[in-house]
């Protein structure tokens, strides 16, 4: 059960995405292929949604944005002085280092929000040929 909480946490928030959003366009008001419609557009948020986070994650923890946050270390020090409890200034390649082992300690899995972006995407997808099967 503990390997597939994180699926299932994914799939209700998903679904409870796509609920809202069919609730706010009216959904039991429209016409069929407007429901059809209504339905692709609604998975087709959790699946972007998951798909971005899995896609930041993944580059983030790969060091990308490394030198952003070396930029708001540097800022910290210079402009907020009173906030800084080192004395000494650490240079950008001994931040990388220390900050590329602290990466080694943790790991992500990002296999979960991967794999419900492409539920949610095969259900969209789905609903976009019937879609386009009724509409044409």
């Amino acid at each position: 059960m503990k390997k597939v909480r994180p699926y299932l946490t994914l799939i209700i928030i998903g679904f409870l995405i796509t609920v809202f959003y069919l609730w706010v366009a009216d959904f039991f008001n429209a016409e069929f292929i407007d429901k059809l419609r209504l339905l692709c557009d609604g998975f087709t948020f959790p699946a972007v949604f998951y798909f971005s986070i899995a896609v930041l994650s993944w580059v983030a923890s790969d060091g990308f944005f490394d030198a952003l946050s070396y930029s708001g270390y540097i800022f910290k020090k210079f402009f907020l002085p009173f906030l800084d409890h080192e004395d000494k200034m650490i240079h950008y390649y001994d931040y990388q280092k220390e900050r590329k082992e602290k990466r080694k300690e943790k790991t992500t899995n990002l296999s979960p929000l991967f794999l419900s972006a492409l539920f949610f995407g095969l259900i969209a997808l789905i609903f976009l040929m019937l879609f386009n099967h009724y509409y044409h």
